[in-house]
């Protein structure tokens, strides 16, 4: 009786090991791939000091970039974004100052046919596909792009006009620029919905 009752504990004692060590593998495995991930990162240490630091917040918030090349990092369904692309050179544009749009990030969006030159009125870094039924925009980082899409909404839902968003956006955009927070910059202040191709 004693003897077949130590060797269950045996037993037990063995197979508690072995999940032990398996987890254990496991969890060695998934770190030595990140470190994998990291050592396969682009060297970053040409990009513009700007493209540097928001690289470093974006991989902080949302993690590693699924995917990347030596001109650009992109993350794929995180957080609110169908799609977020951080550039290595950016694009001047002058509204509402002088910056370089370097990060896009596109929502599911179906943005109504008659919408779209009002939206492009409004800012030309702002596009909208029908067909993927998504809609993007490109500025100097995810304050400014939150910022341009609500006024976005605000304009496909007759909110406010072209002009109107645009003189608003040009007010908060100023002051998120000199490092003021805006309420219209803090997220999304719509819902985005997960059907909205038109394949038509």
């Amino acid at each position: 009786m004693i003897l077949r009752t130590s060797l269950v504990v045996l037993i037990l004692v063995i197979a508690l090991i072995g999940v032990f060590r398996g987890n254990y593998i496991a969890h060695a495995s998934e770190i030595k791939k990140d470190v994998k991930v990291i050592n396969k990162l682009p060297n970053l240490s040409n990009w513009s000091p700007s493209s540097q630091a928001l690289a470093k917040e974006l991989m902080e918030k949302y993690g590693m970039p699924g995917e990347f090349t030596s001109n650009m990092l992109i993350w794929t369904n995180n957080g609110v974004w169908k799609k977020t692309i951080l550039y290595r050179e950016g694009v001047n544009h002058n509204f509402p100052a002088s910056h370089n749009d370097v990060l896009e990030q596109t929502i599911n969006y179906r943005v109504p046919v008659d919408k779209f030159n009002a939206l492009s009125a409004f800012d030309g870094s702002i596009t909208a596909n029908r067909t993927n039924g998504t809609l993007t925009v490109r500025c100097k980082n995810e304050s400014l792009n939150i910022l341009a899409l609500n006024f976005a909404d605000d304009i496909i839902k007759d909110k406010k006009t072209t002009g109107e968003a645009r003189l608003e956006y040009y007010k908060s955009a100023t002051e998120i620029m000199k490092g003021h927070g805006s309420e219209f910059g803090q997220q999304i202040l719509f819902k985005s919905h997960l059907n909205t191709s038109d394949p038509r």
